[in-house]
């Protein structure tokens, strides 16, 4: 038994080299000037959240030490 090509569909989409390039510079243009907005802001608060519970976990320990030798 013989398979009949004939009957296959083949789709081909065409995508303009231009339209694909202004996509992609839009897109890291885009990206990149979020990052550099968002980035300040984020390490910040990443780095004082980070310190405030090493902060308070240090306080804790702290005051359980002196809880151990009272």
């Amino acid at each position: 038994m013989m398979y009949n090509h004939s009957k296959q569909k083949f789709r081909m989409y065409v995508i303009h080299s231009s339209k694909l390039k202004t996509f992609f510079i839009v897109a890291v243009a885009i990206g990149t000037a979020i990052y550099y907005i968002l980035a300040p802001y984020l390490s910040i608060v990443f780095l004082e959240t980070i310190g405030s519970i090493v902060i308070i976990k240090g306080y804790k320990r702290l005051q359980k030490q002196k809880k151990d030798t009272i």
